[in-house]
């Protein structure tokens, strides 16, 4: 499942954000 990297992603983003 790519969901796990998915999340991890745009969570990244959001925190930068």
């Amino acid at each position: 499942m790519v969901s796990l990297y998915t999340v991890s992603f745009w969570g990244a983003l959001l925190l930068n954000i």
